[in-house]
């Protein structure tokens, strides 16, 4: 089975436009490190409690339900160091009754929408009865306390408080920024580019303010068009019925917690947080009777599509050594562009790229449908004249879907994570798919006033 199943696929936005929306979000700047890094000092000996600080919290509205109908203005999150609240950085993310995140709704807290935190900003347990004394929360309304667990340790744990009043003051840090001119999000040790209608997927991504050590995220499909072969790449050019690629990738929501965006022509999605990355991709590969270019009609067959992500060479990006390593090769391989033995079944779950400016272990689930599931890997650096990007294989890595036979391959999915790391780290992966697959757990608490009687329940989220 594979371990990676359990992960949950963010929610992204699809095929949102960027005009109106792009004028109010202005060019920032991420403004501070998760809290897990912040120096301990007397008082604050919990902060580094939660060692998965780089995980985001999503919390749907249906774990608040005394909020549910409360305007998202009027909700705010808090942590607790023993002596002092401090605001910490969120977002109330709204979800439509198709299950996308849109810029703006009702402006209401729904059971669909999303309370989006970081697990390093949880802090402190505070009594039930020691609230944050500020005029319009204290006797007026109840508060939550979510309490952070890690299933894989308990011992590890972690509190933040979602407060509810007029005009709460609200944290100034940022861990993600968006650059609409050159569509790039910054996160806290990494900065990744999109497209920008060149193509889809991931075009660049540097590590703790390297030069862009990836060459492209890559896409490749084969198939048959009235039994003439076809096929196309991650441009999109020659896509059968196709019209290409949209000039931008869409913009649905910026906070200081995650960005998100879309492209609902080739169905992707991404979501962008503080120290790692979410993409995924859905397709139909069944086959169908299209209208051809005649205007008669033909059957269109895939056979093939591949995925990959490939990087530049180490010694150009200064990432040398670079090392390749993935559940079925622990050892690891050198990147440097000679061919490497690594087996590639069974499927791995994840692989990681190691080198002098960071580290990325990359999590993956794909449903293949009715196809046919294999992994690739190549390290080849003689040129290749039928390869996109720079023509060259740098610790390339993903996976295949192949047609099963005479049956069509049907819809396919997948999902990937990007987790930016530190430099040179050691094999890793099994501990982040291990977490991956045992998410950090929350028991939202409802508690009143100590001034009010009221008896609640809590419940308890994943």
């Amino acid at each position: 089975m594979n371990p990676i199943r359990k992960f949950s696929r963010p929610l992204l936005p699809l095929g949102l436009g960027l005009a109106g929306l792009l004028a109010i979000l202005s060019v920032t700047q991420p403004t501070a490190g998760l809290a897990a890094d912040r120096a301990a000092g007397p008082g604050n000996q919990a902060l580094a409690v939660l060692s998965r600080g780089d995980e985001p919290i999503i919390l749907e509205g249906s774990a608040l339900p005394t909020f549910l109908g409360v305007d998202v203005d009027d909700l705010a999150l808090f942590s607790f160091d023993g002596t002092v609240w401090t605001p910490i950085p969120y977002q109330i993310d709204e979800v439509n009754i198709t299950g996308t995140i849109v810029p703006e709704e009702d402006g209401i807290l729904d059971a669909n929408d999303q309370v989006v935190f970081m697990a390093g900003d949880a802090d402190m347990m505070t009594p039930s009865n020691a609230w944050w004394a500020f005029p319009s929360s204290t006797a007026l309304y109840d508060r939550y306390a979510l309490h952070i667990i890690d299933p894989i340790n308990a011992g590890e744990q972690g509190w933040v408080y979602v407060y509810r009043g007029q005009n709460l003051p609200v944290s100034g840090a940022s861990y993600v920024a968006w650059d609409a001119n050159t569509q790039t999000v910054t996160g806290v040790n990494y900065a990744s580019g999109l497209s920008q209608g060149q193509f889809v997927g991931l075009a660049s991504v540097s590590l703790n303010g390297s030069a862009d050590i990836l060459d492209r995220q890559k896409f490749w499909v084969a198939g048959t068009l009235a039994s003439t072969p076809f096929s196309f790449t991650e441009e999109l050019s020659g896509t059968p019925g196709g019209t290409g690629l949209t000039n931008t990738i869409a913009l649905a929501t910026l906070g200081p917690v995650r960005a998100t965006a879309g492209n609902s022509a080739v169905g992707a999605g991404f979501a962008f947080y503080g120290q790692r990355a979410h993409v995924s991709l859905a397709l139909d590969l069944s086959d169908a009777l299209v209208q051809l270019e005649t205007g008669l009609f033909g059957e269109r067959r895939f056979e093939t599509v591949r995925t990959t992500v490939d990087f530049v060479s180490p010694t150009l990006s200064a990432m040398q050594p670079m090392t390749y390593y993935d559940a079925n090769t622990a050892t690891g391989v050198a990147v440097d562009g000679q061919p490497d033995a690594v087996a590639t079944t069974p499927m791995p779950a994840w692989y990681q790229v190691s080198g002098a400016h960071g580290s990325i272990v990359s999590l993956i689930d794909v449903d293949p449908g009715n196809g046919l599931l294999s992994w690739i890997h190549r390290d080849d650096g003689g040129p290749d004249p039928d390869d996109t990007g720079d023509g060259f294989h740098y610790g390339e890595a993903g996976f295949v879907i192949q047609r099963p036979g005479t049956n069509h391959i049907g819809v396919v999915s997948a999902a990937q994570i990007f987790v930016f790391l530190d430099p040179a780290l050691p094999n890793v992966g099994d501990s982040i798919a291990l977490q991956a697959a045992s998410p950090l757990m929350v028991t939202a608490t409802p508690e009143g006033h100590p001034g009010l009687n009221r008896q609640f329940l809590p419940g308890v989220f994943k």
